[in-house]
């Protein structure tokens, strides 16, 4: 290659420079700005996941605590009618007490 090509290589390579180094940062300036992006979501998604697993977590334990109150009502019910059975059978007792003193006076 002779130095009139060296030269014109040179003159080409010399007008292309400049744009390919522009592009070059306008390009890196786009990935930063896509990797910027990109973290944002990152942190959305993760800040997300924590609400929903809050979420959950808070839902367990009502779960837990509404079990618990049904089995509260449950033996309420069971106590409930264990009385009215017992006050049933009193009633009954009582009245046949009544009527017998009744009929011996």
């Amino acid at each position: 290659m002779g130095d009139a090509e060296v030269v014109e290589l040179l003159k080409i390579a010399n007008g292309y420079l400049p744009r390919v180094r522009l592009e070059y940062d306008r390009l890196k300036e786009e990935r930063n700005s896509l990797e910027a992006d990109l973290n944002s979501w990152k942190a959305e998604l993760s800040n997300t996941a924590r609400t929903y697993q809050q979420f959950v977590d808070r839902n367990i334990e009502l779960k837990k605590r509404e079990d618990e109150l049904q089995r509260n009502i449950d033996e309420m019910e069971n106590r409930k009618a264990e009385l009215q059975k017992t006050t049933t059978e009193l009633l009954t007792v009582l009245s046949r007490t009544s009527g017998k003193q009744f009929r011996q006076r």
